[in-house]
């Protein structure tokens, strides 16, 4: 044994094995702190101590079988080293070793007391700096945004991602996804035309509404998925991802698998106690569930419901409510333009205090039927501010190759709910346009000379005046007046301004959501829905002599809307969602059960008939103008359809024509929608803070 010992220190294998731990242990202190500065996994740490450690036996074996010579490395039994030299290296060889454990510890001490990598408090600190209420504004930038006449963004739950409406490189409106450590968000295809995204659950995807559609994109790409062919708005995922909810006009809060399959109704409209239509629906854990209960005196409910048992309950008068994992719901006031938070038991379905104002200065988009909040699980929140006094509007002439020219450059109108619905003058020399006044709900006609004349205002209420029709000789205006949805009755003054306004028609029980004359003057076209509804009713007929019955045209289960008789007055033309969307249809008149003709196919609204009574205008599902030339002869035909151009930049209306038609039929007049310039998406980051 003692041989052995005496062999190994004659050949240096002590020293190797001192020398090669110290250096090794160096070498895995210096990775451990170097590695992490660029970012470096941390398999490459593991593997530089797994080789280093590996090497260590490697390092023994060679320092038995070879010696260091003046002469180089030899093999141990070749070596013959000379006293001195030996003496030499040995030296060396004990300095090195103690400029290795002097350079150990002085890294060692260096980093324990002199750096303050990581000190007790740092953690405390970086604690509270992110639990810090931070206020940010979002820059969009100019090529991506669009400000559509609805609020149409949402944040995931873990607040890493932003779905919101864009544009593409045409124009036309589409998501885009913006994650919030990257600077530019990307174009999210399939979703052309979209509205109202909700991200699932899981951060994988996201459902929207299509013209009535409720469709299912991938975030990070693949073919897209239809669960509702028509009919549907707002979907929202249930908490587990399994379930779209969605509410349904004409029941209520309906649900559908989110792979596919059946809807089923979940909650239907309470039309006992007042209600007309159910929004805003969101699924909240324990099978629980948030909506707005729109009611006959315009009014709107936030109501909570426990799906098991049954039991609902009112909690305040507002809009669009936002659960928060803190115990909250967020909510949009009814009376001005606010967010407003309350604490809320999710057991007992109340709310614990009184709502407070958590921000202001929110854009109703929309005349405030859609929302602009958007709330993460981690305390994340986006809302939109913006002034409220309605989105400007340009009237435009625009060719049927789609160029466009502006009817006056120095005529800019505001763009709200009551504002910008159109007629032109059977000449084409006037145009008569509704202007909001001060309120989303008030507002009167107004007659402007063609190209460059005079702009008149015809009525002077407190009221809303809107949806104006010529009569055949041009001499007087029909057009609606009360509040939307509420009251509305027809009345008639001359197209002048002079003298006072008649009232056609009004009724008890109903309103009257649109009204136009036949083109021989007989008729009086007009829509009925039932009081506080704002959508839904049938399609009537009344002699002008307001003497006999109306004959009923279109009276059934499903929506019809935008009723347009042909110059000839033999065909009705008209907007219907038998199928399930919006779809164009005809029929004769007045004898309108005798036939009836679909147009369109993928979605269609606001026809218009061209006064050569040859063509029918109509907007198609993805914003189109679309031409329809019709075949002459005694039955209704047609020979084809032509995309004149894309509507995507003009004002729609999804219960009314919001275009009309120069007497050739070559020039449209439109809206063109401008930008917000002073609307702004503000990121709030632990909202909760501002609660203390």
């Amino acid at each position: 044994m003692g041989n052995l010992f005496q062999e190994l220190k004659r050949r240096k294998v002590f020293r190797v094995a001192a020398v090669y731990a110290i250096v090794a242990w160096l070498l895995i202190q210096v990775a451990g702190e170097l590695l992490p500065t660029f970012n470096a996994p941390q398999w490459v740490n593991q593997t530089i101590a797994l080789v280093l450690i590996l090497g260590f036996p490697l390092a023994l074996v060679l320092a038995w079988a070879f010696e260091m010579t003046p002469e180089g490395i030899k093999a141990d039994a070749v070596a013959q080293p000379a006293q001195a030299s030996a003496q030499s290296t040995d030296r060396k060889l004990i300095y090195a070793i103690l400029g290795l454990v002097l350079l150990a510890v002085g890294f060692q001490v260096s980093d324990r007391f002199l750096t303050d990598s990581e000190p007790p408090n740092s953690t405390v600190a970086d604690n509270n700096q992110s639990n810090a209420l931070t206020r940010i504004s979002v820059n969009i930038p100019d090529d991506q945004f669009f400000h559509p006449t609805r609020g149409d963004f949402d944040i995931s739950d873990d607040g890493s991602l932003f779905v919101y409406r864009g544009v593409d490189e045409d124009g036309n409106p589409l998501f885009w996804l913006r994650r919030w450590d990257e600077l530019r968000g990307r174009p999210l295809r399939g979703t052309e035309s979209a509205t109202r995204p909700n991200i699932s659950p899981d951060g994988e995807e996201v459902v929207f509404s299509n013209r009535g559609r409720v469709k299912v994109v991938p975030l990070n790409g693949g073919l897209s998925r239809t669960l509702i062919a028509g009919g549907a708005d707002s979907p929202n995922w249930s908490p587990d991802g399994e379930w779209v909810y969605f509410h349904d006009e004409e029941s209520g809060i309906s649900r559908v698998p989110a792979m596919g399959g059946a809807a089923e109704i979940v909650l239907r409209v309470n039309a006992d106690s007042g209600e007309v239509e159910y929004q805003n629906v969101q699924v909240l854990p324990g099978n629980r569930m948030l909506y707005t209960a729109m009611r006959t005196d315009g009014t709107r409910i936030i109501k909570a419901t426990n799906l098991d048992s049954g039991e609902i309950r009112d909690l305040a008068v507002g809009k669009f409510p936002l659960y928060s994992t803190t115990g909250h719901v967020l909510f949009q006031s009814l009376d001005e333009p606010a967010l407003l938070v309350a604490p809320f038991d999710l057991e007992t379905l109340e709310l614990t205090d009184s709502p407070i104002p958590l921000a202001t200065g929110l854009l109703l988009v929309g005349g405030g039927n859609a929302g602009n909040v958007a709330l993460s699980k981690t305390g994340r929140l986006v809302y939109r501010l913006g002034s409220n006094a309605g989105r400007p509007g340009t009237p435009m002439w625009v060719d049927r190759a789609g160029i466009a020219s502006e009817i006056d450059p120095e005529w800019i109108v505001p763009t709200g709910f009551v504002s910008s619905s159109l007629a032109l003058s059977p000449e084409g020399d006037r145009l008569a346009i509704s202007i909001e006044g001060g309120g989303s709900q008030s507002g009167d006609l107004w007659v402007k000379r063609l190209d460059t004349g005079p702009f008149s205002r015809i009525t002077f209420t407190d009221r809303g005046n809107y949806r104006p029709a010529w009569s055949v000789d041009g001499q007087s205006l029909l057009y609606l007046a009360g509040t939307f949805g509420i009251n509305s009755e027809v009345w008639t003054k001359k197209a002048d301004g002079s003298g006072g306004a008649e009232l056609l028609l009004e009724r008890s029980e109903s309103i009257i959501s649109e009204a136009i004359y036949s083109p021989d003057g007989r008729w009086l076209i007009y829509r009925e829905t039932p009081s506080g509804l704002r959508i839904g009713g049938n399609i009537y007929a009344q002699d002008t002599d307001m003497n006999s019955e109306p004959i009923p045209l279109l009276v059934s289960e499903f929506f019809t809307h935008s009723a347009a008789l042909s110059p000839n007055g033999r065909w009705l033309a008209y907007v219907s969602r038998e199928s399930g969307r919006d779809e164009i249809y005809v029929r004769p008149f007045p004898d309108s059960d005798s036939g009836r003709w679909q147009l369109s196919s993928d979605g269609g609204s606001e026809p218009v008939w061209a006064h050569s009574g040859q063509e029918l205008f109509y907007r198609n599902g993805i914003n189109d103008l679309v031409a329809v030339q019709l075949s002459e002869g005694d039955t209704f035909a047609w020979d084809s359809q032509e995309i004149l151009f894309s509507m995507a930049d003009y004002r729609s209306s999804n219960q009314h024509s919001a275009f009309a038609v120069s007497p050739d039929d070559q020039r449209f007049v439109v809206i063109k929608l401008g930008a917000a310039a002073d609307t702004e998406l503000i990121l709030v980051d632990n909202w909760m803070e501002d609660l203390k």
